[in-house]
C-alpha cells in the first residue's frame, strides 16, 4: 500500500489501537496526525514515527470538544494543505452493571464513543468533499453488532451499535 503524499488524522492515537493504525500509516508513507487528549502518549509515537524518518504532527486534542476539532482541521490544513483519511478511533467503555451506572458515566461514553465520531467527521468531511476526495474510518466493535458479552458494558455496545449505522448513513450521505 502506497499513502506517500496522503495526511491521515488517527483520534485516540497515543496507545492501543489507535497507536497500532498511525504507526502502520506511517509506514505506508502517511502523513500521519496524531490526536489524543493526552499529549505524553502522542508525544511518545510521534517520536517513533519521527525516528523512522515520518512527518507528523501530534495535536493534543479532546475529540468531544466542537471548537477544538474546528481548530485541528485548520491546523492540520495549514500544515499540509490536505486531509485525505479520517480514522475515528478514540473510544473508551466501563464494565458496571446498568442499574448501577450514573448518567455522568453514560453520558461521558457517547460523547467520546460516539458523538466524536459525527464531530471529528463533520469538520474533516468539510474539507474531503470540497476537494471530492478521502476515507473516513470509524472504528466500531462486534459488541455494536451483538450488543453484548458476558459482562455488562450498557453504553459501550449502544454506542458501537450507533457507530455501525452512523458508518452506513454517512456513506449513503456522501
Amino acid at each position: 500500500m502506497d499513502l506517500k503524499e496522503k495526511v491521515a488524522i488517527v483520534t485516540g492515537a497515543g496507545q492501543g489501537i489507535g497507536r497500532s493504525i498511525a504507526l502502520r500509516l506511517a509506514e505506508f508513507g502517511a502523513n500521519v496526525v496524531l490526536l489524543d487528549i493526552r499529549q505524553d502518549s502522542i508525544d511518545e509515537v510521534a517520536e517513533e514515527i519521527r525516528s523512522k524518518g515520518g512527518e507528523v504532527l501530534s495535536l493534543q486534542v479532546d475529540v468531544t470538544k466542537s471548537e477544538r476539532l474546528r481548530h485541528m482541521a485548520r491546523l492540520v490544513m495549514a500544515a499540509f494543505g490536505q486531509i485525505d483519511i479520517l480514522v475515528n478511533n478514540a473510544g473508551t467503555a466501563q464494565r458496571q452493571p446498568t442499574e448501577d451506572m450514573s448518567l455522568e458515566v453514560w453520558d461521558r461514553i457517547v460523547q467520546i464513543n460516539q458523538t466524536q465520531v459525527f464531530l471529528c467527521s463533520r469538520e474533516v468531511g468539510k474539507h474531503m468533499l470540497k476537494e471530492k476526495r478521502g476515507a473516513i474510518i470509524n472504528l466500531a466493535s462486534i459488541m455494536g453488532l451483538v450488543g453484548g458479552g458476558l459482562y455488562p458494558n450498557f453504553p459501550y455496545h449502544a454506542t458501537k451499535g450507533a457507530v455501525v449505522n452512523m458508518t452506513r448513513a454517512l456513506a449513503a450521505e456522501w
